[in-house]
């Protein structure tokens, strides 16, 4: 006598739809790796082509520095790159204006600075001579701003719009809101915060501002979304 398949009594399936479930489940899993598969792929390729269009935009030096092949850098000789910099579209560096009888560099930038779109640096004139200008590291210049200081110290933020007149000097951890003009010759003192024109203080900085000013300027070197900087958040 054959005994009958368990499915004809209800108690179970068959050896024949278990075996199409088991097929069914292999198939979706299959399934599932290729879409999952398909999605890294085209991430991939999406991160590639991002790469590669910024590696178009930017000339990176052997120090870190990226470059916009839309900047005005003239008179390169004469400029010095600490390294890890960012220098942004049409920003213009005045190299070429040093003095005749001087080989040194007469725009010294540190690390991490980050110069933004259009700005300028340009050495101070005095006397029809050109005197150098000193910037440190961890220094934000922001876009449409013009820079003839003597010297400005490391882990300073300088907004947008900006006009830092010839000779002016900015010490350490000094934050300059947008639109503000410095006039030739200030000293603005550590832990500052200053706006308006003419510049005035508008309040002290906590110890921990180049801390702060020093991580901003990493992660935009880095290409990370960093926002406002935390000491302009309540304007």
């Amino acid at each position: 006598m054959v005994k009958p398949d368990e499915d004809e009594h209800g108690s179970g399936p068959s050896q024949k739809q278990e075996a199409a479930g088991n097929s069914a489940i292999r198939n979706n899993t299959v399934n599932s790796k290729k879409t999952q598969s398909a999605a890294q792929l085209a991430a991939k390729r999406a991160r590639g082509s991002q790469q590669q269009k910024q590696n178009s935009e930017y000339i990176e030096t052997e120090s870190g520095n990226r470059i916009s092949r839309k900047s005005a850098i003239q008179g390169s000789r004469y400029i010095v790159l600490g390294g890890k910099s960012l220098i942004e579209h049409n920003a213009v560096l005045r190299g070429d204006l040093h003095r005749p009888d001087s080989n040194g560099p007469v725009i010294a930038i540190g690390r991490y600075t980050i110069l933004g779109a259009k700005c300028s640096i340009t050495p101070p004139l005095k006397s029809e001579t050109r005197y150098p200008v000193k910037i440190g590291s961890y220094v934000h210049i922001g876009e449409n701003t013009s820079i003839q200081a003597a010297s400005i110290g490391s882990h300073v933020y300088i907004g947008n719009n900006c006009d830092i007149g010839k000779f002016a000097i900015i010490k350490e951890a000094v934050v300059i809101e947008d639109n503000t003009v410095i006039p030739p010759f200030t000293v603005i003192s550590s832990f500052s915060k200053v706006s308006g024109s003419p510049a005035k203080l508008v309040e002290e900085l906590p110890e921990s501002a180049d801390d702060v000013i020093e991580l901003y300027t990493r992660r935009l070197y880095a290409g990370i979304d960093v926002g406002i900087l935390p000491f302009l958040e309540a304007d």
